[in-house]
């Protein structure tokens, strides 16, 4: 339940100038409806104000979860990166998992 909460408040504390918001997700074991939901929501709120969002390092059930919701075709499948060096590299293509 913090997490979402945590999601909500990332747009406000970004410095002006930010290009990029990596969610580095390594420790997430599992994400539910509502968590996708805030992922989408904070989507949407980045990219009225051109800032990208990419999420990294998602295990299998999380990865899934992306998918299944079609979380995955909104950000854009190449922001989903393996690890954190390839969602900070330049370029959308590169560290692109299909």
């Amino acid at each position: 339940f913090g997490a979402v909460g945590k999601i909500e408040s990332l747009a406000d504390a970004l410095p002006p100038g930010t290009q990029r918001l990596v969610l580095r997700m390594r420790r997430l074991i599992w994400i539910d409806a509502s968590g996708v939901d805030a992922i989408r929501q904070l989507h949407r709120r980045l990219s009225q104000e051109g800032v990208t969002l990419w999420l990294c390092e998602l295990s299998d059930e999380p990865l899934q979860m992306v998918q299944r919701t079609g979380l995955d075709a909104l950000i854009g499948s190449t922001r989903i990166a393996p690890d954190l060096a390839s969602a900070l590299a330049p370029g959308d293509e590169l560290g692109a998992r299909p």
